[in-house]
């Protein structure tokens, strides 16, 4: 979350390896990694110095978590205009519940959020959206399809499962 905030404030990050750091020197860690990072070995916990190295070229940002308080105060006001109930897990999760009986549109629903993250952040702050009967399971299908993506867990959950390999 911390790094595609930093990419979407600033043009120069975009679609470029980044990592978020608490402080500038090469003997802390990173508290985040964007997409092109981890997709190049580097993901949060690296080494500053061990990054570098295996990524010349690296933007290494200072963290800026007023920043990051704005943007996830903001996201979570755009949740509360689409359900009533919005649970609060980290600065980047919520879990949010819909009636029962709006079960049949959470596709429409999830594609109206996108659609508000989209006007009031830009296409550069994406979100992964998990539908299932309880808050892990939910988490579980938004991780199944990051960086943008959309999975509802339903009738099929057990074969949906077995894809991720756990057993």
């Amino acid at each position: 979350f911390y790094a595609s905030v930093e990419q979407m404030d600033n043009d120069l990050y975009r679609n470029k390896p980044v990592i978020v750091v608490p402080c500038i020197t090469d003997y802390t860690c990173g508290i985040a990694a964007s997409y092109e990072a981890k997709r190049l070995g580097v993901k949060t916990g690296t080494r500053v110095k061990v990054a570098k190295e295996k990524i010349p070229g690296l933007f290494v940002c200072k963290a800026r978590p007023k920043r990051y308080v704005e943007v996830h105060n903001k996201i979570v006001e755009i949740l509360t205009n689409h359900f009533k109930k919005v649970q609060v897990l980290s600065i980047d999760e919520m879990a949010c519940e819909i009636e029962e009986d709006d079960d049949f549109d959470c596709e429409m629903i999830a594609a109206n959020v996108k659609l508000d993250i989209l006007d009031t952040f830009g296409e550069h702050l994406t979100c992964s959206i998990g539908v299932a009967r309880n808050v892990f399971l939910a988490k579980v299908a938004a991780d199944m399809e990051k960086p943008n993506g959309f999975t509802a867990l339903g009738e099929k959950t057990q074969e949906q499962l077995k894809t991720l390999g756990l057993t």
